[in-house]
């Protein structure tokens, strides 16, 4: 696989003294709250004009350097636009209200993702999460009302990783253009943008991330310094924690059809909804890391969630869909995550109160 970069080196000032740089660390191979990374003949990551940033362990985190403006052919543009407007090739536009599920599931012969962050978290950027299932096993964002995200400063903790973020976004006053994010429990340290602009940040139930401006109406280049807790990299799951101690208020209630066939998946693999937690994690995490791509069997009897959950068949966001299906069905706090390349699943922790 060949990762095109465009690299440069940020000297910033001493503003905020920093122990030690954290690591450049990603999801190790026994790490069980992701799905399985593409093939290596499958993955490309896209290359930007936007500086992607790299401090030595002694260094520190202070002022950005004022980024390029003007996107090269490889940028991915983040946008929003009133609803029935045409799509824009190589952009993010309107991010999907509902997450369909498809047919489709086959293996796709080439996949670009589009290197936004460093340290690189390829290829579990989040783009498009979703945390509620509806009636027709559409996925969606159960509450879209946004909160503000506060811009933290320049501030490093205990226990969380530094990351530095370039993205190009088309902004007009009063829409809230989704943006990527590291992780769930994600902050904005701090940013920079050309033009510069006052810029506001929000969240909505499932964690997306937005940004918005009052008076901008155009395309700015956003730069911006990002937290994420360490833990979201390689979590340990809790022992003796039993299925019926998730709060309720965590667990999302499925419609009563999808109730009804995801109890015939969940007898397949032998859950129950009062087991052990992270026994019952690790049977779903195993038989959805067993799907393969490819056609799915002939069977006019079953719905396509019954189809794709029991044949094992499909590539990442059939897997990633049946399995939020499911684990809610447990009562398992669940979201299906999506980004241009990938899809994958993030699961509430007992006892760290995260996901």
């Amino acid at each position: 696989m060949k990762w095109i970069l465009t690299i440069s080196v940020l000297v910033v000032a001493a503003s905020v003294a920093v122990a030690q740089w954290p690591k450049a660390v990603g999801p190790p191979d026994n790490a069980i709250h992701h799905e399985p990374m593409p093939r290596k003949d499958g993955l490309s990551a896209a290359g930007s004009d936007a500086p992607v940033i790299l401090l030595e362990e002694d260094e520190a985190v202070g002022p950005i350097a004022t980024p390029a403006k003007e996107p090269n052919s490889d940028d991915l543009l983040y946008r929003t636009s009133p609803i029935g407007a045409p799509a824009h090739p190589d952009s993010v536009h309107n991010v999907a209200r509902e997450v369909r599920p498809d047919r489709a599931t086959g293996r796709e012969p080439w996949l670009t993702y589009h290197t936004v962050f460093d340290p690189a978290v390829i290829p579990f950027k989040r783009n498009n999460v979703k945390d509620k299932v509806i009636s027709s096993g559409a996925l969606v964002v159960d509450n879209t009302q946004l909160w503000e995200l506060p811009v933290a400063g320049n501030t490093i903790s205990n226990g969380r990783e530094i990351f530095l973020g370039s993205i190009l976004v088309e902004l007009r006053p009063g829409f809230h253009v989704p943006i990527p994010s590291v992780s769930p429990e994600s902050r904005i340290l701090s940013y920079v943008s050309t033009p510069p602009v006052k810029l506001v940040f929000h969240k909505d139930s499932a964690d997306n991330l937005y940004v918005s401006a009052k008076e901008h109406s155009g395309r700015l280049r956003l730069k911006m310094v990002m937290d994420a807790p360490s833990h979201w990299f390689a979590r340990p799951i809790p022992k003796g924690i039993r299925m019926d101690q998730i709060p309720i208020r965590l667990r999302k209630r499925l419609p009563k059809i999808l109730q009804r066939e995801a109890r015939l998946v969940r007898d397949r693999l032998g859950l129950g909804s009062n087991g052990d937690f992270g026994r019952s994690l690790s049977k779903l995490v195993h038989w959805f890391r067993s799907f393969k791509a490819g056609e799915l069997p002939n069977a006019p009897k079953r719905s396509l969630y019954l189809n794709i959950a029991l044949s094992q068949k499909g590539i990442c966001r059939h897997r990633a869909w049946a399995f939020t299906i499911t684990a809610q069905s447990l009562g398992i706090p669940c979201r299906y995550v999506q980004n241009e390349a990938h899809a994958f699943v993030e699961v509430w922790i007992p006892e760290s109160g995260a996901f």
